[in-house]
Protein backbone atom coordinates (compact mmCIF):
# COMPACT_ATOMS: atom_id res chain seq x y z
CA UNK A 1 0.00 0.00 0.00
CA UNK A 2 2.98 2.71 1.12
CA UNK A 3 4.34 1.36 -2.64
CA UNK A 4 0.94 2.11 -4.21
CA UNK A 5 0.78 5.73 -2.52
CA UNK A 6 4.36 6.48 -3.18
CA UNK A 7 3.64 5.74 -6.93
CA UNK A 8 0.76 7.67 -7.47
CA UNK A 9 2.48 10.63 -5.64
CA UNK A 10 5.67 10.45 -7.89
CA UNK A 11 3.01 10.30 -10.92
CA UNK A 12 0.98 13.07 -9.82
CA UNK A 13 3.98 15.31 -9.43
CA UNK A 14 5.32 14.16 -13.02
CA UNK A 15 1.70 15.30 -14.75
CA UNK A 16 1.98 18.63 -13.01
CA UNK A 17 5.20 18.97 -13.96
CA UNK A 18 4.62 17.67 -17.49
CA UNK A 19 1.58 20.46 -17.86
CA UNK A 20 2.71 23.34 -15.84
CA UNK A 21 2.04 26.95 -16.83
CA UNK A 22 3.18 30.06 -15.55
CA UNK A 23 2.23 33.46 -16.27
CA UNK A 24 4.18 36.36 -17.26
CA UNK A 25 3.85 39.99 -16.37
CA UNK A 26 5.24 42.89 -17.88
CA UNK A 27 5.01 46.68 -19.15
CA UNK A 28 5.92 47.63 -22.54
CA UNK A 29 7.19 51.26 -23.56
CA UNK A 30 8.02 53.53 -26.85
CA UNK A 31 12.23 53.83 -27.29
CA UNK A 32 12.42 57.27 -25.20
CA UNK A 33 9.32 57.11 -24.09
CA UNK A 34 7.86 57.02 -20.28
CA UNK A 35 4.51 56.01 -20.77
CA UNK A 36 3.50 52.74 -21.66
CA UNK A 37 1.99 51.89 -24.64
CA UNK A 38 -1.13 50.12 -24.88
CA UNK A 39 -3.06 47.86 -27.44
CA UNK A 40 0.47 46.29 -28.18
CA UNK A 41 0.16 42.30 -29.68
CA UNK A 42 1.92 39.78 -27.43
CA UNK A 43 1.90 36.10 -28.68
CA UNK A 44 3.25 33.10 -26.97
CA UNK A 45 5.21 31.78 -30.00
CA UNK A 46 4.24 28.10 -31.00
CA UNK A 47 0.87 28.55 -29.31
CA UNK A 48 -2.40 30.00 -29.99
CA UNK A 49 -2.41 32.37 -26.43
CA UNK A 50 -2.49 35.97 -27.65
CA UNK A 51 -2.91 39.28 -24.97
CA UNK A 52 -2.81 43.10 -25.60
CA UNK A 53 -1.21 45.49 -23.45
CA UNK A 54 -4.02 47.54 -21.27
CA UNK A 55 -3.87 51.26 -21.80
CA UNK A 56 -1.17 51.66 -19.42
CA UNK A 57 1.44 49.50 -21.57
CA UNK A 58 0.89 46.62 -18.75
CA UNK A 59 0.36 42.78 -19.83
CA UNK A 60 -0.15 39.16 -18.19
CA UNK A 61 -0.27 36.10 -20.41
CA UNK A 62 -0.07 33.03 -19.91
CA UNK A 63 2.52 30.47 -21.04
CA UNK A 64 1.92 26.91 -21.44
CA UNK A 65 4.70 24.23 -20.93
CA UNK A 66 6.98 24.10 -23.38
CA UNK A 67 6.89 27.36 -24.66
CA UNK A 68 10.18 29.88 -24.59
CA UNK A 69 9.17 33.04 -26.33
CA UNK A 70 7.36 36.17 -26.39
CA UNK A 71 6.50 37.81 -29.98
CA UNK A 72 5.82 41.67 -29.25
CA UNK A 73 4.09 43.54 -32.50
CA UNK A 74 2.95 47.13 -32.58
CA UNK A 75 2.15 49.21 -35.91
CA UNK A 76 4.89 51.20 -36.48
CA UNK A 77 7.67 49.62 -34.38
CA UNK A 78 9.67 46.89 -35.07
CA UNK A 79 8.38 42.88 -34.23
CA UNK A 80 10.45 41.48 -30.85
CA UNK A 81 11.35 38.25 -30.01
CA UNK A 82 12.38 38.10 -26.25
CA UNK A 83 13.19 34.64 -24.52
CA UNK A 84 11.45 33.87 -21.37
CA UNK A 85 14.01 32.21 -19.29
CA UNK A 86 11.82 31.05 -16.60
CA UNK A 87 11.44 35.01 -15.63
CA UNK A 88 8.02 35.85 -14.55
CA UNK A 89 8.37 39.91 -15.30
CA UNK A 90 10.06 41.11 -18.68
CA UNK A 91 9.87 44.63 -19.87
CA UNK A 92 9.95 46.00 -23.28
CA UNK A 93 11.07 48.69 -25.10
CA UNK A 94 9.31 48.80 -28.54
CA UNK A 95 11.94 50.15 -31.28
CA UNK A 96 10.22 52.50 -33.95
CA UNK A 97 10.53 51.36 -38.31
CA UNK A 98 11.33 54.63 -39.16
CA UNK A 99 14.80 56.30 -37.73
CA UNK A 100 15.72 59.75 -37.93
CA UNK A 101 19.09 58.32 -40.06
CA UNK A 102 18.33 60.94 -43.35
CA UNK A 103 20.00 58.13 -45.67
CA UNK A 104 16.68 56.20 -46.07
CA UNK A 105 14.85 59.03 -47.81
CA UNK A 106 11.34 60.68 -47.67
CA UNK A 107 8.87 58.35 -45.26
CA UNK A 108 4.97 58.27 -45.33
CA UNK A 109 3.02 57.16 -42.21
CA UNK A 110 -0.12 55.67 -43.39
CA UNK A 111 -2.74 54.20 -40.99
CA UNK A 112 -1.10 50.73 -41.45
CA UNK A 113 2.75 51.71 -40.93
CA UNK A 114 5.18 53.66 -42.86
CA UNK A 115 6.65 52.99 -46.38
CA UNK A 116 9.13 55.14 -48.24
CA UNK A 117 7.46 57.82 -50.35
CA UNK A 118 8.73 56.04 -53.53
CA UNK A 119 7.41 52.65 -52.97
CA UNK A 120 3.71 54.11 -52.05
CA UNK A 121 1.25 54.19 -55.01
CA UNK A 122 -0.92 57.13 -53.27
CA UNK A 123 -1.19 60.67 -53.85
CA UNK A 124 1.25 62.04 -51.08
CA UNK A 125 0.84 65.83 -49.13
CA UNK A 126 2.91 67.48 -47.12
CA UNK A 127 2.04 69.92 -45.01
CA UNK A 128 4.75 72.32 -43.44
CA UNK A 129 4.08 74.67 -39.98
CA UNK A 130 5.94 77.25 -41.38
CA UNK A 131 3.79 80.54 -41.70
CA UNK A 132 0.89 78.60 -39.38
CA UNK A 133 1.53 81.62 -36.46
CA UNK A 134 0.77 84.13 -38.95
CA UNK A 135 -2.39 82.90 -40.09
CA UNK A 136 -5.43 84.34 -38.22
CA UNK A 137 -7.38 81.34 -36.89
CA UNK A 138 -10.13 80.17 -33.94
CA UNK A 139 -9.32 76.53 -33.83
CA UNK A 140 -6.42 74.45 -34.60
CA UNK A 141 -8.25 72.51 -37.25
CA UNK A 142 -8.41 75.60 -39.38
CA UNK A 143 -4.97 76.06 -39.70
CA UNK A 144 -5.22 72.74 -42.10
CA UNK A 145 -7.96 73.79 -44.09
CA UNK A 146 -6.85 74.69 -47.63
CA UNK A 147 -3.12 73.21 -47.39
CA UNK A 148 -3.75 69.65 -49.07
CA UNK A 149 -6.21 68.37 -52.01
CA UNK A 150 -8.58 65.74 -50.89
CA UNK A 151 -8.86 67.08 -47.45
CA UNK A 152 -12.18 67.89 -45.79
CA UNK A 153 -11.85 69.42 -42.39
CA UNK A 154 -15.21 69.60 -40.85
CA UNK A 155 -16.34 71.06 -37.21
CA UNK A 156 -19.21 69.57 -35.82
CA UNK A 157 -20.04 70.20 -32.50
CA UNK A 158 -17.21 71.23 -31.36
CA UNK A 159 -15.20 68.39 -32.48
CA UNK A 160 -13.15 68.14 -35.79
CA UNK A 161 -13.26 65.53 -38.28
CA UNK A 162 -11.06 64.87 -40.98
Amino acid sequence: MKKALTNLLVFLFAINTLYAQNNVTGKIKAKGKVLGLPDVTIKVKGTDEIQTSDYSGEYEILIPSGANTLIFEYTGYQTQEIDIKNRSFIEVTMIPTVSDNPSQGDQVQLGIGYVSKEASTNSVSSISGEGLTQQPVVSLEQTNQGKASGVLVQTILNRSRC
